[in-house]
């Protein structure tokens, strides 16, 4: 617990100080990075931590980026207000969509999610007087979210808004996986009718994670009309979702941190891959795909947590302190040891 909280002001630190470290193109692709790692913590709560699966995320992303371009176009509304507004919408939205997959069987919520992306698109289309249509929604020069200090460029402070909400954002994702609804959730993910048994409700757990699940998702993309200042319905197709769900798999199934590793993975990936090969970029990105599994099937979290069992058999730690640790990388969690607190959720 103590060393992960070293480890989180560390990074929170690291990550404040580039404001003033990195260039201003930097900036804005590792804040683009720190959107992108925002909607992956809520799908990794669904997915890692409450074991659903969610091929729309995307989605709640261009739900919440066309609120916050429609509230501050029409309406003047602050930035930090929209955030709210659109976690909250969101949150709803995601509920409704998570209530009627209770009743069907098997993977229904990822179908359920994928038609949803799917559609989403085309409504955005369809609606052209409230979203702009297929031309999308420019912000006006005069609503843009611009550095109210000359110390700061637009691109600093920008970065800096999104890296400090997402340290936020982060701490309260991250109280929420060690506290009772975390251990419900892993216990409705590992074992539901033990969970049921315990007092946990099923359906109540799986339809309020996948509502802040969502609700996170849309704070991702309201932020990235911060950053861009401009949207469109195709930045929110499919690919987008199954680009998220990626991320999470690299970075690490159940774990906070795999977040931000499959942010830099999805945002870096592709121009890398580029650089490689101009011809076929996409073959180049499917094959680091394929090594990355193979080589760490449980993400680079659990590569690393590998790591660290190789290393302290080395310094001669006991063999069951080394078991608990492979245990543990197998399928990497942030609350080592779940116990019966959970009951009544």
């Amino acid at each position: 617990m103590r060393r992960a909280w070293i480890v989180g002001v560390v990074t929170s630190a690291f990550a404040i100080s580039l404001t003033w470290i990195a260039e201003d193109v930097r900036l804005y692709q590792f804040a683009t990075v720190g959107t992108l790692a925002i909607g992956m913590l809520g799908l990794n709560m669904l997915t890692g931590f409450n074991g659903q699966i969610s091929l729309g995320h995307g989605a709640f992303m261009g739900i919440g980026a066309y609120t916050a371009a429609i509230l501050v176009r029409e309406q003047g509304m602050s930035y930090p207000i929209v955030l709210v507004v659109a976690f909250v919408i969101c949150f709803a939205v995601g509920c409704l969509i998570g209530i009627p997959a209770l009743r069907l069987p098997g993977t229904s919520l990822a179908l359920i999610s994928l038609a949803f992306a799917l559609a989403l698109p085309q409504v955005i289309k369809k609606y052209g007087g409230l979203t702009g249509g297929v031309g999308g929604i420019n912000t006006p020069p005069d609503r843009q979210f611009n550095s109210p200090w000359e110390s700061l460029t637009d691109d600093q402070f920008r970065y800096l808004f999104v890296t400090v909400i997402g340290i936020v954002l982060f701490w309260l994702g991250w109280n929420i996986i060690r506290g009772r609804w975390g251990l419900a959730m892993m216990a409705v993910r590992d074992n539901p009718v033990s969970a049921a048994s315990m007092g946990v409700s099923l359906a109540r757990t799986k339809v309020a994670t996948f509502g802040i699940s969502a609700g996170y998702a849309g704070i991702a993309g309201a932020l990235q009309c911060v950053l861009v200042g401009y949207i469109s319905p195709d930045q929110w197709s499919l690919a987008l979702s199954v680009s998220l769900l990626t991320g999470i798999v690299v970075g690490g199934l159940g774990t906070v941190a795999g977040a931000v590793i499959g942010g830099l993975f999805i945002q870096f990936l592709p121009y890398y891959s580029n650089e490689i090969s101009q011809s076929a970029p996409t073959v180049v990105y499917g094959v680091i795909i394929i090594v990355v599994m193979i080589l760490a099937p449980g993400g680079v979290i659990g590569l690393l947590r590998r790591f660290g069992v190789w290393v302290a058999g080395k310094r001669g730690r006991s063999r069951a302190d080394i078991a608990a640790a492979e245990a543990q990388a197998s399928f990497p969690t942030e609350v080592d040891q779940p116990v019966p607190t959970a009951t009544g959720l």
